[in-house]
């Protein structure tokens, strides 16, 4: 019997769609159930909540969210509400859940029977109730307990204190960068030792004396944000990409992106800052009510010491063509701003170079203002520090001589590695082997801890 046309056409289209059928259905592996002994190893179950806090790894706290499951922590970010990085983080940030997990990690309290000897796990009450028959007992003397801490302000610095003064002693804080240099430069310069806000996103030229803002000074985060800004923010409309000129010997993060990198000699920052002000002036590029200002800060004798073409601006290793060519710069791209700080105030003139690179401010006039150097305000709470107290290397000397004096029976260290931190020649190591009990509150085995 011959095949039609029609029956062909029907009879290949009722196979086609039975094809079609059979690869849309269900495969026939996911109609077998699975053993509950083979589920996948990155299914998960359970519900996950996310907890607003700070990053305490870093030197200035950046404002983070962190990912709970179950109990656990599984992922640091940052928090878009935070002001300071607006959801940014840095890697110090997410090498807290390392911390957290480290296998290395100290667990329970330690005790150490004899000093010298080895540690042992103790409770807690045990721990407690032994560091709290101490304190009782060494109220008695007067200043006989030291709290040495990492440097703190808000909450933090006002309970360490009221504690230290509960118990007759002294607080010691601990900070092995220049903070507290930078922190006399603005006394000096600005009357007020709060840290400003550095308004680099709305600067049209920045320079930046010793200060890696990119790779470590103060925040990189909030400032790497702020260097995008600076860049090719879209609130800078006409006045287009800003400029950035790193003073600094060592070829840096920060030097690495900067359109100008001016390998000054290392020490004489100060120096060259005092050579583009003198040039800045004889110039006539400053205002008469600016360099009026500048002058009660330095006088004109100093000044002339540091005039582009004088021996002391020959020591900077910058030819006086250049000083002048950066004077120029700095004043005519306004607003302009002048930073300082990492290795420019490491050196043992270390104030002087900060204060005559933070003068170069009043020069351009642009304290207070958008693109310059605008002051955090006070605390709103009474009492409640709102700067960073840091001890000078003059205290810490004093302090270790009434360690080895005897005059300091008891030591509470927390946050800070002063064995570690602390130049040799003050002999921290050895004065802290003279306190009769040290405690250490710690996560981590460090060089202090050791003397516990």
């Amino acid at each position: 019997m011959g095949l039609t046309r029609r029956q062909l056409l029907k009879r290949s289209s009722i196979g086609l769609g039975a094809v079609l059928f059979a690869g849309c259905a269900v495969p026939e592996r996911e109609m077998v159930a699975q053993s509950p002994g083979r589920i996948p190893e990155d299914l998960v179950e359970g519900f996950d909540a996310h907890y607003a806090t700070l990053c305490r790894v870093c030197d200035n706290p950046d404002g983070i969210l962190v990912r709970v499951m179950e109990g656990r922590a599984k992922k640091v970010e940052g928090n878009p509400d935070y002001p300071l990085n607006l959801g940014k983080h840095s890697v110090k940030c997410e090498a807290g859940l390392q911390a957290l997990y480290h296998p290395d990690r100290i667990r329970t309290p330690l005790i150490r029977d004899v000093r010298g000897g080895e540690v042992r796990s103790a409770t807690w009450d045990e721990a407690l109730d032994r560091i709290v028959s101490k304190f009782k007992a060494g109220q008695s003397q007067p200043k006989g307990m030291a709290l040495l801490t990492s440097p703190l302000k808000g909450h933090l610095g006002l309970v360490a204190s009221r504690f230290a003064e509960a118990y007759g002693g002294r607080h010691f804080a601990l900070d092995t960068l220049e903070e507290t240099v930078l922190r006399q430069s603005m006394k000096t310069v600005f009357g007020q030792s709060r840290i400003p806000h550095f308004d680099i996103e709305n600067a049209k030229c920045v320079m930046s004396f010793g200060s890696d803002f990119l790779g470590s000074w103060l925040s990189p985060v909030h400032y790497s944000r702020q260097y995008g800004e600076l860049r090719q923010g879209e609130k800078r409309g006409k006045t287009g990409r800003g400029i950035l000129i790193q003073v600094e010997p060592r070829f840096s993060l920060t030097a690495a992106n900067a359109d100008t990198w001016i390998a000054v000699r290392p020490g004489y920052e100060g120096a060259l800052a005092l050579s583009i002000a003198s040039a800045i002036i004889r110039e006539g590029l400053a205002d008469e009510a600016a360099v009026g200002r500048f002058r009660q800060l330095i006088s004109a004798e100093t000044l002339a010491k540091y005039s582009e073409d004088g021996p002391e601006a020959v020591k900077t290793g910058v030819s006086a063509k250049r000083i002048k060519e950066l004077a120029h710069e700095f004043v005519a791209n306004s607003p302009s701003l002048a930073l300082g700080g990492g290795s420019a105030g490491a050196h043992t003139n270390g104030l002087f170079n900060l204060t005559s690179v933070y003068a170069l401010n009043i020069l351009v006039d642009n304290i207070g203002k958008a693109g310059g150097i605008i002051f955090n305000p006070e605390s709103p709470m009474p009492g409640v520090p709102d700067v960073r107290k840091s001890n000078t290397l003059a205290e810490w000397k004093q302090l270790a001589e009434d360690m080895r004096g005897g005059r300091v029976q008891l030591a509470l260290v927390r946050g800070a590695n002063p064995v570690y931190g602390l130049p040799g020649e003050i002999g921290f190591s050895e004065a802290l082997g003279k306190v009769p009990f040290v405690v250490s509150v710690t996560s981590f085995h460090d060089e202090t801890t050791a003397q516990a």
